[in-house]
């Protein structure tokens, strides 16, 4: 078994090809609409609303802009990224004021990023 997809919530599809192309590198490979009965049936949102679908290394993003939902209630979920230089990957971020949350534990440091919709991203560096 191997996960198929993540999917996220967003407020905008700007702001999630802002994260994930320009910031991430993923490939936008769908833009779509998921009709107001799917959207009832399987989340219990009686609305429409528009899902891309991002792509890279065989890993895959769902994201859903649904910007009443952004930032609903405390976030524990989190994805977890593995990356080859930990500090230019997180110099970029600050070029792209992308917040960066650094939290000690004992001798190292647990660095997460918040998208621009405050979805959690685990960073660790490769090694």
């Amino acid at each position: 078994m191997k996960i198929h997809h993540i999917a996220l919530v967003c407020r905008s599809e700007e702001s999630s090809d802002r994260f994930y192309q320009d910031l991430l590198g993923f490939e936008k490979i769908r833009s779509s609409i998921v009709s107001e009965e799917l959207s009832r049936g399987f989340f219990g949102f009686d609305s429409s609303f528009r899902a891309m679908t991002y792509t890279k290394d065989r890993m895959t993003f769902e994201v859903f802009v649904i910007e009443e939902a952004v930032g609903m209630g405390p976030r524990f979920n989190h994805v977890g990224f593995e990356v080859e230089d930990r500090a230019k990957f997180l110099e970029k971020c600050r070029e792209m004021h992308v917040e960066i949350v650094e939290i000690p534990k004992g001798e190292r440091i647990i660095t997460m990023i918040k998208d621009f919709d405050g979805n959690l991203f685990e960073i660790k560096e490769k090694g």
